[in-house]
């Protein structure tokens, strides 16, 4: 993604130092908030997050779009209240790509 987007400033990640680690987006976004890196996350993370204010997001020239694969265990139901926010995902993902939360009937009326 860097490469296709940045290839006159990006050449591998070896090339940023690596200080620390956390996979939870809200301390990555109040570290890039406090100028100590930068991050690539969904523009739903972003628009949900009280950091939205103090970052920067910039356009893709080449975006990137990403399988999201649910897996869960065979001999477990899931929960109600994870179906009930998967399909509100779906609803969600549906209109931001084809502005409708249904998908259309391919019947003739």
């Amino acid at each position: 993604m860097l490469r296709n987007n940045f290839g006159g400033e990006f050449r591998s990640m070896t090339h940023f130092p690596r200080q620390g680690f956390t996979n939870e987006v809200g301390q990555v976004l109040d570290a890039v908030a406090r100028g100590l890196g930068f991050t690539v996350v969904s523009r739903p993370v972003l628009e949900t997050s009280p950091w939205q204010r103090q970052v920067r997001e910039l356009p893709l020239a080449q975006p990137v779009y990403d399988t999201l694969y649910l897996v869960t265990r065979s001999d477990v139901e899931l929960p109600k209240r994870y179906r009930q926010l998967l399909e509100t995902f779906r609803q969600q993902r549906l209109n931001s790509l084809y502005g409708y939360s249904e998908l259309p009937s391919l019947e003739e009326a």
